[in-house]
């Protein structure tokens, strides 16, 4: 709302014009705009984890298809392999036998780095964990080695992998204390 005021020049005459906006009317201004940055701003936020843990589980499932790519080329899966072995921790080893083209199938650079969910990408393999893991049921497949997120978010990737249960399906957390997406289990 524009209004025209009576102001005095310096001289004291009286002139017609306006003045600008008022204190009043500039502090409303604000409290909307702090209203709607209060609800968009959280909104926002969810919007970008929800974003980054749909990323994860878009990852872990290009993996899987990685490492199954590369079993049916090898006739077998790749030893397990700790993130800080291998190059860019991925596996680099077959039955013992070193290999060099794991690089071939899965996007290293998704693989090295930091997952959202706090931790990093870990192969879990036949030779740690199959056919038999100390509590008789051997798997393998690929973990969040190290992951802080909250029991929610994780409960969410599952959502999109699998059953939204941490304690079954093929994303669960493993007698190894990790978060581990598995595509093949005895």
């Amino acid at each position: 709302m524009i209004m025209k005021r009576i102001a005095n020049n310096t001289d004291g005459a009286v002139t017609n014009g306006s003045g600008g906006f008022t204190l009043v009317e500039l502090m409303i201004v604000i409290a909307i705009i702090g209203i709607l940055a209060a609800i968009a701003v959280p909104n926002y936020m969810r919007y970008r984890k929800k974003a980054a843990i749909s990323e994860i589980a878009a990852n872990l499932k290009n993996f899987k298809t990685g490492f199954i790519a590369f079993a049916v080329e090898n006739e077998w899966y790749p030893d397990d392999c700790h993130t800080d072995n291998g190059p860019y921790g991925l596996p680099d080893q077959l039955d013992g036998v070193p290999i060099t083209d794991m690089e071939d199938y899965i996007m290293v650079d998704e693989w090295s780095t930091p997952t959202y969910l706090g931790g990093r990408y870990n192969w879990e393999g036949p030779d740690t964990y199959w056919p038999t893991y100390p509590d008789g049921n051997g798997y393998f497949g690929i973990s969040i080695d190290g992951a802080t997120a909250s029991q929610k978010d994780l409960r969410f990737l599952d959502g999109l992998l699998d059953d939204g249960d941490l304690s079954t399906g093929e994303f669960r957390l493993t007698p190894n204390s990790r978060y581990t997406y598995i595509f093949e289990e005895s």
